[in-house]
Formats: C-alpha cells, sequence, structure tokens
C-alpha cells in the first residue's frame, strides 16, 4: 500500500462527501424554494462594527402571479451591490409559503459547480489512489 495512494484516497474522500454535501443541500434548497423574475430596487447597508454590508431590496413575481417586495435575507458585500446597482434584472430565490424571506439566485455554476467539482475531483482521487495502490 502505497502513501500517495492512501493521501489521494483520503483527498478525494474529503472531496466526494464536501461535493455530496453541497449537492443535498441544494436539492433541499430547489424543492423549498422558486426561482422568479425580479428587479432590485436598492440596498440597505448595515454595519457591525467597522464591516459595512448589504441586503438588496426585491422586488418579484410570484408564482401566483402577484408582485411581491422583500429585502435579501442574506447579507452581501460592496462588490454584489456594485454588480447589481437598482434597477437590475435578476432571478429571485424565495420559500414556498414565506414570500418575504428571498435573495438574488446565483447561477447555475456558482450554486451546483461547486459540489459537482467536488464529486468529480473525489473521484478522481478516489480512481488515482487504487492506481497507486
Amino acid at each position: 500500500m502505497s502513501v500517495l495512494g492512501t493521501i489521494c484516497d483520503v483527498g478525494g474522500g474529503i472531496c466526494l462527501a464536501g461535493g455530496a454535501v453541497l449537492l443535498m443541500n441544494l436539492g433541499y434548497l430547489s424543492l423549498t424554494t422558486r426561482l422568479a423574475p425580479g428587479t432590485v430596487t436598492g440596498w440597505t447597508e448595515e454595519q457591525d462594527g467597522r464591516i459595512v454590508r448589504y441586503r438588496a431590496r426585491l422586488t418579484y413575481t410570484a408564482a401566483d402571479g402577484s408582485e411581491q417586495a422583500a429585502t435579501a435575507t442574506s447579507l452581501s458585500f460592496d462588490s454584489d451591490r456594485d454588480a447589481n446597482p437598482p434597477g437590475t434584472k435578476v432571478r429571485v430565490r424565495y420559500y414556498k409559503g414565506v414570500p418575504e424571506s428571498a435573495n438574488i439566485a446565483d447561477g447555475f455554476w456558482t450554486s451546483w459547480g461547486a459540489g459537482l467539482i467536488g464529486v468529480a475531483l473525489g473521484v478522481a482521487g478516489f480512481a488515482l489512489g487504487t492506481l497507486l495502490h
């Protein structure tokens, strides 16, 4: 049994487990939330000591056709605010039954990409580890 093969197996296991957890979390999120077209209407500044972060104010059209207004539940940094100035069209992810709980939806690669890459690296690590044993 080679040390390098064992390191590849352990690294592959960590990547595979991490990727699987991310994918399961995103799968659950997909079941409990909906996507809707929306617009950033502004940003609310929040300061915690010296750290300044922002919450997006959003309007969106829910699945039932109603217009909803929400303040994002997640905090963002200044770079997010610069990337989505007021008036920017975005995809909004909101919780079913709780329309005031919403966020700007991440793109496919931002949300699912890390999990898929983790799983792929895990499989590659196990395969390499098997070859090195």
